[in-house]
This record gives C-alpha cells, structure tokens and sequence, in this order.
C-alpha cells in the first residue's frame, strides 16, 4: 500500500529555515489517505513493468525526506485558512505555542486573530501586506502561548492561489525569536544607559562639582563660541576674570570643607550679579570667570563693582565664632573687541588687570607712574621691589599696603611742605618699608587672633631685616631711616630703637602716621576695615603719645582737603 503523491514540490533544493521550507506545504497536501488504486495517477504516462516500481520508490523516498523535514524542523510550518484557523500544523509550531501535541492546537486555536496575537489588529495587518504582495517575510509579532505567557515570533508566510488566482490558504513558517528581542531589549537599554551616562559624563566634564558652574575647559569653549558671535554682530564681549582674596588663609585657618563652604557661598553671589545670558564659571581654585555679552567699558566697569559688592555682602562665619570675617574680590576685566582684538588678548589684558588687582595696585596711574619713574632712578629697585612682590605673596596685603602707605605719606609731606627730593625718598621707603617681612613666618602674617609673645617678636624683627636688606643694594642708603624706625612710638615704647620724639626720623614719623592709617582701614582676611572717621579719631587720640602730632594734624589736614576736592568734582 502507498499514498499518493500528487506532485507539486518544487525541484529547488529545500533548506532548514525560511520562506524556501514553503516547498514543504506540497507534502501537507499529498499526505491525505489515498487507497492503493491511486498510485495509477501518478503518472498516467509512466511505463509498466520496472520502470513504474522505480518511480513510486523515488517518490516513496521523496516523501519520507520531506515528512522528516516536516516533522523534525525546529521551525514551526503551518497552513491556515483565510478565516484564521489552521489546516496543518508541525509539532514544533505546537511546541513553540505551548502545546503537547498538534491536535491539542488545532483543536484549541481555532480563531487566530483573536487568540494568538497579543496586539490588536495585528492578523489584519499580517493579512494586509499579504494581499499586497502574496508573502511576507520577517513579520514579528508578540503572541500567546497556550499558558497565557507572551513570546515573540517570527513569520515567514506566503499566499497559495489557483489557477484562477483565487485564495486557497496561506502557508508559511514560525520562529520563537523571543530570546533575540530580549538581546535586542537589553542592548538598547544599555545603550539608552550608555547615553545617558555618556551625557552625564559630558556634563560633568564642563561642570565643577562643587559650585555647580562651568569649569576652565568649558569656559574656553564659551569664550571661543561667544568671540566668534560678538564678530559676526559687531558687537562687544566684556571678559572678567576674578580671585578670591585670601582664599588660602580659610583653608590653612578653618579647613577645606570651610574654603569649600566660601566657595559656594561666593559662586551664589556671584551668580546673583549675572543676566540670564551671562556665562559665570569657576576658573580654577579660588579664581573665577565671567563672559558678558553686549557691555561696553563704562558698563563692564559698574559690573566689576557689583561683583565686588556682592561678595563682600556675603562674610564668612567660621564655627564657634559670631563675628563674620570679611570676603573681598579681585577682578580684572577687558572688552573685545574694544580693548583687544582678539579673544586671547582680551583673556590676557583681563589676567594682567586682576594681577594688578590682586597685588594692590591702584585703579589710578599714578602709583605705576610713580614706581616706574623710581626703577628708572634707582637701578637695584627692581630686586627689591620682586621682594616686596614675594610678600605680598605670603600675606595678600603687602603691596596693596605699601602702595597706601606711600600716597598717604606724601599727602603728609605735601601738607608739610617738604621738598621734592625728600618726598622722592620718602616714596621708595614707603614702598620698600615691609621688605623685611620676606623672614618672617607665613602662619605669623596670616594669623587671625592675637599674636604670643614669641610671634610679635618675630614681627619686630622685620624693621631691621628690611633694613638689611635694603642697604645691601646701593643707591637706597637715604630711604634707610623710614625702613629701619616706622614703627617707632613718639613716647619711646616703639621698635626697634626705642626712640622718643624727634629722636625718630622725620621720614619714619610720617612712615608711622601712614602705616597706621592703612592698617586700620585696610580690609584683613580675618577682620573689616574700620571706616575713615574712626581712623582718624584713634590718630588724633593717639597723637603725642604714639605719633609725631604735626604729622597727625598734617594727614588730617590734608585728608580733609581731598574730601572737599572729591566734593566740588560732584
């Protein structure tokens, strides 16, 4: 006994997966029960005898490789009506589905729309595409197993036409491709991961983690944005560069965590002073940034001082302490293209300005006017005036210091009607009057509190050190007497001489009254300046016991004199 095989396979070779394995629906449909009288249709031509024993044994072998294929691919193969129900099923498609055998899913999955495919509508799709082009290959689908889990699947499926071109059955493949979708899930979600890290990544590379601003690598980058737009609208770009004064006394005095707390408080401030389009960035450990679109000198100018304003308004409280301790700001600033022609230049112009901020300089020309035309007159000034610089880097308060103490002694002078050699002299030993702080102690310049005994003399040392020093280079011998006695007393109790009233030279008694005033008024890490008028009270109490009373009533005087001078210029 044999089945018939009515031969419709394809002489293509059929391989393991995809739409070629639709040679196999041939065999579906040549498996039906036939009784033995069919054979004769095979082929009616066929010879007797041998020659038809041979042909219905290649074809008995034929459908024995195809039924192998058929029933051991790891593929699912189906046939399904256009109603959506199943004609023929392999057993893998009934074990991708769930099922222990095929009749169990042909008896259980009658309605293919609405019990496979988990998302609506979607047979209407795969029947759509079909109609279009009688196959479709890849359709991916989430679909239900007989448990009620969800597995992906794969379909590889064409449309089966008579002669006539009407629609007899579709016929096709099913993969489980559920394990590749989840590779696919978890890689996009990695890669969604890597993303976002990878911007996380970015951002902190321009941002600094404690003040939350952009750090010096982004800065540049704006800078170079915000350069490249102001020349495109002929416009003007205000570069600021800004140093916290002092900062490294609140590390060395309170710790890191303090500094890092001014910090923060700082950035606020500063932050406070900027317009939404303002570019504000921490520039590197205690220094600071700002670009400023649009802003021209006069403006670039009144914004220095709200920067300078809004940091002083800030204070710092270390613990255990109630009173505040003062936060001053050194900026410098420069316009493009107004003041440079170019971004760098401007960056540069900006630095060289908060160099000069940092040290003291004044706002005026006249201090540089008056140091230049020194260092051209007294060739080892420039040696000791880098000493006086390397103070200033010990104690930021030197140069800016000395730089008052010499305005405020030839106000004196002119007030006294001193000579112009003197007042040369007296210039220079009032630049040069705290050298000798180069030896001693940094903790000792810096300290906030009150000196021990051991400390203050190592302060009064620095009259005699500087003195040294001073003499050592010739041509400053005449400048001696202020470096050596400015902080001898009028009664006797000063240092280091211990000299008494006129005994002092006249150019240390106005170095005293200078020295004085400056120190009061001038801003310290770890207190505020006092105000004029209780400067001037404490020297006028202390005029005849500490200081030269005619050099007293001359600094006043004179003082006087400029404020009704600021007063008419209004």
């Amino acid at each position: 006994m044999h089945r018939s095989l009515k031969i419709v396979l394809c002489s293509r070779i059929v391989r393991w997966q995809k739409i070629d394995i639709w040679d196999l629906a041939g065999l579906m449909r040549t498996l039906d029960d036939h009784n033995n009288d069919s054979i004769a249709r095979v082929d009616d031509n066929l010879a007797s005898g041998s020659e038809l024993e041979f042909q219905i044994a290649e074809r008995q072998r034929a459908e024995a490789r195809y039924r192998s294929i058929f029933e051991n691919s790891i593929s699912g193969i189906f046939q399904s009506s256009a109603d959506g129900s199943y004609l023929a099923v392999n057993p893998a498609l009934a074990r991708i589905y769930g099922y222990p055998s095929v009749e169990a899913l042909q008896n259980s999955l009658t309605d293919i729309a609405q019990q496979l495919y988990v998302q609506p509508g979607r047979r209407n799709e795969f029947i759509r595409l079909l109609e279009q082009a009688d196959s479709v290959v890849d359709f991916e689908s989430q679909v239900y197993r007989r448990d009620g889990s969800v597995i992906w699947i794969s379909e590889h499926t064409r449309a089966v036409r008579d002669d006539n071109g009407r629609l007899l059955y579709y016929e096709g493949m099913v993969d489980d491709i559920t394990s590749r979708k989840l590779l696919e899930e978890e890689r996009e979600r990695l890669l969604q991961q890597t993303e976002v890290l990878l911007a996380e990544a970015i951002s902190r590379a321009d941002v600094c983690p404690l003040t939350g601003l952009l750090n010096h690598r982004a800065f540049h980058k704006r800078l170079e944005q915000e350069a490249d737009r102001t020349q495109r609208g002929e416009g003007n770009l205000a570069v600021a560069l800004m140093d916290l004064d002092n900062f490294k006394f609140f590390n060395d005095a309170y710790g890191h965590i303090a500094g890092d707390e001014v910090l923060r408080q700082v950035s606020a401030a500063l932050q406070s002073c900027c317009r939404n389009y303002d570019i504000l960035a921490r520039f590197g450990g205690d220094e600071f940034a700002m670009l400023l679109p649009s802003m021209d000198v006069q403006k670039a100018q009144r914004m220095v001082l709200r920067l300078r304003r809004a940091v002083e308004r800030v204070g710092f409280t270390p613990p255990g302490h109630n009173g505040q301790i003062p936060l001053s700001l050194s900026v410098g600033i420069a316009v493009f293209p107004l003041e440079a022609a170019t971004r760098m230049e401007a960056l540069q112009l900006a630095d060289e300005r908060l160099l000069r901020a940092k040290t003291g300089g004044s706002d005026d020309g006249e201090v540089e006017r008056l140091r230049a035309a020194i260092g051209s007159e007294f060739e080892g000034f420039g040696m000791l005036d880098a000493l006086v610089t390397a103070v200033d880097n010990k104690d930021r308060y030197t140069r800016r210091h000395s730089e008052d103490v010499m305005t405020n002694s030839r106000l004196i002078a002119i007030e006294l009607g001193l000579n112009e050699d003197f007042k040369r002299l007296l210039a220079v030993s009032a630049l040069l009057h705290d050298v000798g702080k180069i030896g001693v102690p940094d903790y000792i310049l810096r300290k906030p509190g009150k000196l021990t005994n051991d400390e203050f003399a190592a302060i009064k040392q620095h009259p005699m050190m500087g003195s040294i020093l001073v003499g050592s280079v010739p041509g400053f011998e005449e400048t001696l007497d202020g470096v050596r006695h400015h902080h001898e007393r009028w009664d006797g109790g000063g240092y280091p001489g211990n000299l008494a009233g006129e005994q002092t030279p006249l150019m240390a008694r106005i170095l005293a009254v200078a020295d004085a005033y400056s120190a009061m008024t001038t801003d310290r890490p770890y207190r505020k300046g006092m105000g004029q008028d209780t400067a001037v009270s404490i020297l006028a109490s202390g005029s005849g016991t500490q200081w030269d009373p005619k050099c007293v009533q001359a600094f006043i005087a004179a003082l006087k004199s400029k404020q009704s001078e600021a007063a008419t210029k209004r």
